[in-house]
């Protein structure tokens, strides 16, 4: 029996309860600007199998709630497995330069029956820890545990390691119109 999409409509009911309930208290505005991750590391620590390489890019999306801020991910590996999805991480500031965040939510898991972790539903879990370079610009360490939860028949779960980078988009763009002229993009004039 294919379970999936009883999980594809029971994660679709859940997240359209938890989007309806949450969203009006996440309007808070935040004068912040949504920033853009970028992870690299292993995937299948301590398994049975090989580790993979996994990369992977995210999004923190300013508004905050309670110090909750939402979050989403792609993760993808050298042999076609990938997850994605979304959830929320906290941080903590121990100095004003180094921080722990940590970060959960439903994903969901696409696998080449090398890594079978039991369900297409799996939750990503982790702590991070980053030290801020440069005014919103982190640098750090993650170790993360990718599982379904026990909702499966099978749980095997997996952890992850990565070394993180995050900056805020806006940054970003600054970078682009800092550059030489001859880097921009010309606007083409119509006569």
């Amino acid at each position: 029996m294919n379970t999936f999409p009883k999980i594809l409509r029971f994660a679709a009911v859940a997240f359209g309860l938890l989007l309806g309930t949450v969203r009006p208290l996440l309007a808070v505005p935040d004068s912040t600007a949504p920033s853009l991750v970028a992870r690299a590391g292993v995937l299948g620590i301590g398994d049975a199998e090989t580790v993979d390489p996994v990369g992977a890019i995210e999004i923190r999306f300013p508004t905050r709630w309670a110090g909750l801020q939402p979050w989403a991910g792609l993760n993808l590996t050298d042999n076609r497995n990938w997850w994605g999805g979304a959830g929320l991480v906290y941080h903590h500031d121990f100095t004003p330069r180094l921080r722990a965040t940590i970060g959960s939510g439903p994903f969901y898991y696409r696998n080449d029956a090398d890594r079978d972790l039991g369900l297409d539903l799996e939750f990503y879990s982790f702590l991070e820890l980053s030290r801020e370079l440069r005014r919103d610009e982190y640098v750090g360490i993650r170790v993360g545990h990718l599982s379904n939860a026990g909702l499966g028949r099978r749980n095997p779960g997996s952890e992850t390691f990565s070394i993180v980078y995050s900056r805020p988009l806006r940054s970003l763009t600054q970078l682009w119109s800092d550059s030489p002229a001859e880097f921009r993009p010309t606007s083409i004039q119509h006569h």
